[in-house]
């Protein structure tokens, strides 16, 4: 397979699938041992003080191998249409947490091991393509590099900043019903239902605000496999 070459080719270990449908998190109503699923890690805390935010989710699968003497691992998400891409710009206006949330996870958790380094966040779809990397800048799927440490730190200390402010803007009600891409609503089979689609018919503008405030001590955000 194409991932397994492309992965065995760049690490000393090739990649193994070590975990399946893991979460990390207990959702309130899983209050006795019987409703808990097995083997689940503890929510992963993100910002800091008043704005801590406690995110639960499930990671669909991830891969452990070796570079040199370092555990690496591959967190990977499953799709059944095309898998998307993202940057830096998609994590700061929230378009794209999942992966990069994921990750972080299995980093700070110890979900593989206390010191496991990610080496790439991935797509996989179902139905087509196979596996994509899921950021973009990151080379050819065929020629694997790891994500720079540089850019994996920036993006986790803009993930530390604007997760909380994401949160607290729906707190007060800022959560528009908006997509930056003008053409969304053109061929997808939800046009007819889709309040996008209403807005716009309407003329409606509700552009997203960029706006900060004090979070409660704590609250708690959701993470989950989409499809």
């Amino acid at each position: 397979h194409d991932y397994f070459k492309a992965f065995g080719q760049a690490w000393d270990i090739p990649p193994t699938p070590e975990a399946f449908e893991i979460a990390f998190g207990r959702v309130p109503e899983e209050s006795s041992a019987e409703s808990a699923p097995a083997n689940v890690f503890p929510s992963l805390k993100i910002g800091k003080g008043k704005q801590t935010l406690s995110v639960r989710g499930r990671i669909d699968r991830i891969d452990v191998g070796e570079t040199g003497d370092v555990k690496v691992f591959n967190v990977i998400d499953y799709k059944t249409g095309k898998p998307p891409r993202f940057n830096q710009e998609d994590v700061n206006s929230g378009r794209a947490l999942q992966l990069l949330l994921y990750a972080l996870a299995v980093q700070r958790l110890g979900m593989v091991g206390p010191d496991a380094k990610p080496f790439q966040m991935v797509y996989w779809s179902i139905k087509s393509e196979g596996y994509a990397l899921g950021m973009t800048g990151q080379g050819k799927k065929a020629n694997c590099k790891p994500v720079d440490v540089a850019v994996w730190e920036s993006l986790v200390t803009l993930l530390e900043l604007r997760l909380p402010q994401l949160v607290n803007l729906m707190q007060i009600g800022q959560f528009p019903v908006y997509n930056a891409d003008p053409q969304c609503t053109g061929l997808c089979d939800y046009r007819t239902v889709c309040r996008i689609h209403q807005v716009r018919s309407h003329g409606k503008v509700w552009h997203p605000v960029n706006a900060t405030a004090n979070l409660p001590e704590e609250r708690s955000a959701t993470g989950g496999s989409t499809t």
